[in-house]
C-alpha cells in the first residue's frame, strides 16, 4: 500500500483517538482544578488537529492529481499499429 499522506493509516487513526481524548478531557480537568493546567490539552490538541488536517490537504491534493492524471491521458488503442486500419503510414487517399 503506497503512503500519500505525511502520517500512514495507523498514525492516522491514532492521532484521531489522540484528538478526541485530549478535547474531551480538557473540559473535565477545567471543572476539577482551579487552576489553567487544561490550556495545555487545548494546545497539544490544537497541534494534533493541525496535523490532521495537513495529512488531509496532502491526501486530497494526490486524489485529485490522480484524477487529473487519469483525465488528461487517453487510453491506449488495443490494436498494433494505426488505429485507423492503413498499416503502410501514407496519408494520401490513393
Amino acid at each position: 500500500m503506497q503512503r500519500v499522506g505525511i502520517l500512514g493509516h495507523r498514525q492516522r487513526r491514532l492521532s484521531w483517538v489522540g484528538f478526541l481524548l485530549l478535547a474531551l478531557y480538557a473540559p473535565i480537568l477545567a471543572w476539577i482544578r482551579p487552576d489553567d493546567t487544561w490550556m495545555f490539552s487545548v494546545a497539544v490538541a490544537g497541534m494534533v488537529g493541525y496535523v490532521i488536517v495537513i495529512d488531509d490537504y496532502y491526501r486530497r491534493r494526490h486524489a485529485a492529481a490522480a484524477a487529473q492524471l487519469r483525465r488528461v491521458v487517453p487510453p491506449m488503442p488495443s490494436g498494433r499499429g494505426c488505429s485507423d486500419g492503413d498499416s503502410s503510414g501514407s496519408t494520401s487517399p490513393d
